[in-house]
């Protein structure tokens, strides 16, 4: 199981996305290409190793993706104020630091995660599965000590959308849904 991406790094070089690097990566000698990824693939399958690949969401995202609006993008991510200006450190946003989660409200998200996975995908020719995470998503509320997608303060896009699809805040499977 290859976590290529977790919430703090992004160490993958994307023809696709050169901006999840960037800002993702711990420097610049600490990162896979694709081309690496490949053979890598290639090796586990000469040996009859499975190599399940995971590029993590829609939690674990707080390293790689806070370019989005300065890219025109809009926020890519919710719940990643790694100074605590809004009330809660990571501990108040996520598992383990530093916090972030996928905004599911931006349908640009889409665009970048989809090219993500394509690039990615033609990499891993060799696996017959392909990890997208899915865990450790922090619901929450505004009155919880924990919260993301269910602040008001912290992810009112996620709240718009709900609300817009006729989903209630009240009931967190609808999160889910």
């Amino acid at each position: 199981h290859l976590h290529i991406s977790d919430s703090a790094s992004f160490p993958v070089v994307l023809r696709s996305q050169p901006n999840l690097t960037y800002f993702g990566a711990y420097g610049e000698a600490q990162v896979y290409t694709v081309g690496e990824l490949t053979e890598l693939g290639e090796y586990c399958n000469a040996r009859g190793v499975m190599l399940l690949p995971e590029i993590d969401g829609p939690a674990h995202v707080g390293a790689g993706l806070e370019w989005g609006v300065d890219a025109g993008l809009g926020r890519l991510v919710v719940c990643d104020d790694p100074s605590g200006a809004d009330g809660h450190t990571w501990v108040g946003n996520a598992l383990e630091p530093p916090s972030g989660q996928l905004n599911l409200a931006n349908p640009n998200i889409y665009k970048v995660m989809g090219a993500v996975y394509a690039e990615l995908a033609g990499a891993f020719a060799t696996s017959e599965y392909f990890h997208v995470g899915g865990d450790e998503i922090i619901v929450g509320s505004d009155e919880s000590s924990t919260s993301c997608y269910n602040s008001s303060a912290k992810a009112p896009e996620i709240l718009a959308h709900l609300e817009a699809a006729g989903y209630s805040r009240a009931d967190a499977d609808s999160f889910y849904a």
